[in-house]
């Protein structure tokens, strides 16, 4: 029998006073949970309430004393921080204690516990020392850098496409030492004529209070808006400076004497060029045949370009061609170029390093033509040693010797090519250059030699010279103090005796001074 039973009011059973003992737990955690907090952000807005009232951490001081614990101090003054001198290891500003300090040479550096102070004084001038020298050498680094940067950037600021720039350089005596240089750099956006040219040199004279009349002499190519007839540079300068005296350019003569070459030769130079510019005028070749040298173990790993307006890089270009000749042809090979068929001609490429050999002689003759020192006579001597190594040469090669030409004769060797396979194109070629010198530069010897050396020549009327110069020239040759000194006169030499013969030493002057490197 079943007998339906009702709880009573307000009775509840097992499992609902469970349920409400965990809910009220919950609630209880939560509530302490709450108000843990809201204590800790009572506290953090104390702390910060704090530190903006100005109530701030302590900060330790250093004491001089800590140097005998190895420990000077780097960092703000307020908040200095201690750095062991040995290691150079910096610890926080609370270890500024004497317990803290010595626990790190304790438990780091037990071997320099009994040193003195005065042991640590060194370390610490040491340390000083190291730091000054590192921050001398950064602080240059540094102003290198920023002077790149702005050379970098005045150069993008000026550049414009499609504009010619004109380059002039001013040489005149400064002081007993000799010669001093100014340039002047400016753009030529319309026209390069010669009355364009005229205006922005006279703007950069003027600008600088330069006087034309004191200018003695002009130097530059052979462009005709430099040296026409009527109306070039050169005429209106000489209208302006009526003593001024036109030379052509010596560096510039020689560029255009080997300029000139026989087709089969010019032939291999143009072959030259197009091998390199497909090498290097493509990324991807670029960087294939990089990887080719660099597994290859070459001690190069690009070619150079050639520009037609740069007279050194002909030499160059050529000279690291041969160097890789190896790897251009194993690289031809690989992309099936055409041009293979070059590298791999024992007859072309023994061309190809004469060329190279050549143009390296010629370099040299180029780059002696250049600097401080070098003065006309200088410049004369060079050009007329190159003319006899010419017919030196020639000579050689017809005797069947190539000892001259170095990379000429490693190809020959390696190849077991004989001379006779280019002999009549390298004599051809060497006799052509010996002519093209001829022409441009002469045979005859350069006047006014008693600037150079006036004690090897006899005292006789010379032109050019007043009486009063002829009779200070006589007296300068039979001082034999003077020709002790002077065994080879140089502009600071005849600086030296300008005193004494201001007369004689202003034309010696103008005969150093008129040679300009452009």
């Amino acid at each position: 029998m079943h007998l339906p039973w009702v709880a009573p009011e307000g009775f509840r059973g097992g499992m609902a006073r469970e349920k409400i003992n965990l809910k009220r737990k919950k609630k209880k955690c939560k509530h302490l949970a709450r108000g843990k907090m809201d204590r800790f952000l009572v506290s953090q807005m104390k702390v910060r309430e704090g530190t903006e009232s100005g109530v701030s951490r302590k900060r330790r001081k250093y004491d001089p004393g800590y140097l005998k614990f190895g420990f000077s101090c780097i960092g703000p003054d307020d908040a200095p921080l201690p750095q062991y001198v040995i290691c150079k290891e910096v610890l926080a500003n609370d270890s500024m204690r004497p317990c803290k300090l010595q626990r790190h040479i304790e438990t780091k550096h037990q071997s320099l516990t009994t040193k003195p102070q005065d042991f640590f004084g060194r370390k610490l001038n040491e340390l000083q020392s190291q730091e000054k020298v590192i921050e001398a050498f950064g602080t240059v680094n540094t102003k290198v850098t920023e002077i790149s940067y702005c050379v970098v950037l005045r150069i993008a600021m000026s550049l414009v496409r499609h504009c010619s720039s004109l380059l002039a350089k001013i040489q005149y005596v400064f002081s007993t030492n000799g010669r001093s240089y100014c340039c002047q750099a400016g753009s030529l956006p319309a026209c390069t004529t010669a009355a364009e040219i005229f205006n922005t040199l006279n703007d950069f004279v003027q600008e600088n209070h330069i006087d034309w009349s004191r200018c003695c002499g002009i130097c530059t190519d052979g462009a005709r808006a430099m040296t026409g007839r009527h109306s070039s540079l050169v005429k209106q300068v000489q209208a302006v400076a009526s003593t001024a005296v036109w030379s052509h350019c010596t560096i510039h003569h020689q560029a255009l004497a080997t300029k000139r070459m026989p087709k089969e030769v010019h032939a291999v130079l143009d072959k030259a060029v197009k091998i390199v510019n497909l090498i290097k005028s493509r990324t991807m070749n670029a960087r294939l045949f990089s990887t080719l040298c660099n597994e290859m173990g070459a001690h190069f790993h690009q070619v150079l370009l050639h520009s037609e307006f740069r007279w050194l890089s002909r030499g160059k270009f050529l000279t690291r061609l041969c160097d890789l000749h190896v790897e251009v042809l194993m690289f031809l090979a690989q992309i099936n170029s055409p041009l293979v068929k070059h590298m791999e001609d024992a007859k072309w490429v023994a061309k190809l390093a004469y060329l190279s050999d050549i143009f390296d002689q010629i370099n040299t003759l180029n780059t002696s033509l250049q600097g401080k020192e070098c003065h006309v006579f200088l410049a004369h001597d060079q050009v007329s040693a190159f003319k006899k190594k010419l017919d030196l040469w020639c000579a050689c090669i017809e005797r069947g010797s190539v000892e001259m030409f170095p990379t000429l004769e490693d190809v020959m060797e390696k190849t077991e090519l004989q001379l006779d396979c280019v002999q009549q194109v390298v004599i051809a070629d060497l006799k052509g250059l010996r002519e093209h010198f001829g022409d441009y530069f002469g045979e005859e010897t350069l006047s006014n030699q008693w600037v150079r050396n006036t004690f090897s020549f006899p005292v006789t009327p010379r032109d050019g010279l007043t009486m009063q110069s002829e009779e200070a020239l006589v007296e300068l040759n039979s001082n034999m103090d003077f020709k002790q000194k002077m065994s080879e006169a140089s502009l600071a030499h005849w600086l030296s005796v300008e005193t004494e013969f201001p007369h004689l030493t202003k034309k010696a002057v103008k005969v150093f001074i008129l040679y300009l490197q452009l």
